[in-house]
């Protein structure tokens, strides 16, 4: 028996010459398939993320484009007769130093008057309390 057991099983390379196979030649081919199956997954990406970028550019573009429509109609509509008080209102509103502005300044000062207003009346009433609560003092401590 042999000493080292592993010598028995390990499977043996076997050369065989076969008339007009080039081992060399296969092992070049099958390297330059797994290249250009390489190559092409790569030119697909690629593709791939060429036709993202271009479907979110026209994406984009066409967005613009509608609101720039948007605003051309707008400016027709300004424009017309029954819209321009509606549009000179809209960019009174929108636009610094206007009369929107001191419409803006009389609601705000209105509100601050109305909030000064309730915090007199809430004053006045915890007086009233107040003077209540010293009477009624005044009569448990005299009665």
């Amino acid at each position: 028996m042999a000493r080292n057991h592993f010598d028995i099983e390990r499977p043996r390379r076997i050369n065989i010459a076969i008339a007009g196979y080039d081992g060399a030649a296969s092992s070049k081919a099958r390297d330059e398939r797994k290249a250009k199956e390489k190559a092409r997954k790569q030119r697909a990406t690629v593709a791939a993320q060429q036709m993202r970028v271009e479907e979110a550019v026209t994406k984009a573009t066409v967005a613009g484009a509608k609101a720039e429509a948007d605003l051309e109609q707008i400016n027709r509509l300004s424009t017309s007769r029954k819209h321009v008080q509606d549009m000179n209102a809209l960019l009174a509103a929108f636009s610094p130093g206007t009369g929107a502005d001191s419409d803006d300044d009389a609601v705000h000062k209105e509100a601050l008057r109305q909030e000064e207003l309730r915090e007199e009346e809430r004053r006045e009433e915890e007086r009233r309390l107040e003077e209540l609560r010293e009477e009624e003092a005044r009569s448990q401590d005299g009665g």
